[in-house]
């Protein structure tokens, strides 16, 4: 493949790396802002069910919104956390997406490349003892301390 034609796909491939990651961080702030405000919903509907001055009648009118209040409270919380877990995902592909943006045009080894796109999804930490063995081998193959 030219070399011109490599430059412009990995420009491409780190430009939709860069939109996906900034999509899903936007994401994520707002899906923790209704979550939060979700989360102290709950209370707020057992206080109302608690105020000393609440007749009764309004009471057993009341008691129906504030069960539904509380579902929906928990229902915005759950969808919350799935959503997450689904941006979650989003934003390692959009890392992986750039990642290879820049290795691309890179004169890395064809190894070396599947090794390192390979790296954020392999099942371990980036810090795990699997990745300090092969820093440490590349260490030692180069004479460094």
């Amino acid at each position: 493949m030219p070399a011109a034609l490599l430059q412009r796909e990995a420009r491409q491939l780190d430009a939709a790396g860069r939109r996906m990651f900034a999509s899903c961080s936007a994401s994520l702030r707002s899906i923790n802002t209704s979550c939060v405000l979700a989360r102290f919903s709950h209370p707020l509907w057992d206080c109302v069910k608690s105020l000393p001055s609440l007749p009764e009648d309004a009471l057993t009118a009341l008691t129906p919104l504030i069960r539904d209040g509380q579902q929906f409270a928990r229902i915005t919380v759950r969808a919350g956390m799935d959503t997450t877990d689904s941006v979650g995902r989003l934003m390692a592909v959009s890392v992986a997406i750039h990642r290879r943006g820049w290795l691309v045009p890179s004169n890395f080894s064809a190894t070396v490349q599947d090794a390192l796109l390979d790296m954020l999804f392999d099942g371990k930490s980036l810090f795990g003892a699997h990745a300090d063995s092969a820093l440490r081998c590349f260490r030692d193959s180069h004479g460094r301390d």
